[in-house]
């Protein structure tokens, strides 16, 4: 993954026709949560899908509300959504093979906003919605 386009999910929704891109923002900006820290502390692997990710030892209160408010948002609105479990990660590499991982140093990112990404090609930055 390059630099640039290192994220953590709040909530996959997957195709979205562009008709309903207004409804998605009104339901994004009517989102209202705190700022947090998340610590990226610990490298994983998923056999499944063959991924190296950075994930959190503990996962924030207040990311927890966030992807709640978000989820009950775009339920209201008419979104359909990945409803498994919320894991917060950022991937790291693709097409891995499993392996010893090494002890990562934490990273700490320091959220104060939310976006809405486009990725069908490249991920792109729609709108951000600031955190209070």
């Amino acid at each position: 993954m390059r630099a640039d386009t290192l994220h953590v999910t709040l909530a996959f929704l997957g195709l979205v026709k562009s008709s309903r891109l207004e409804a998605l923002h009104l339901a994004a900006s009517e989102v209202r949560a705190g700022h947090f820290e998340l610590i990226l502390d610990e490298a994983r692997f998923w056999e499944h899908n063959h991924i190296i990710h950075a994930a959190p030892s503990v996962v924030p209160e207040a990311l927890q509300k966030l992807v709640l408010k978000l989820q009950s948002s775009l339920e209201g609105h008419g979104f359909d959504f990945d409803r498994r479990e919320y894991r917060p990660h950022a991937t790291l590499l693709r097409n891995a093979r499993a392996c010893d991982l090494p002890k990562m140093q934490p990273v700490r990112l320091h959220a104060k906003d939310f976006a809405l990404v486009s990725s069908t090609q490249e991920y792109r930055v729609l709108a951000r919605y600031p955190l209070v």
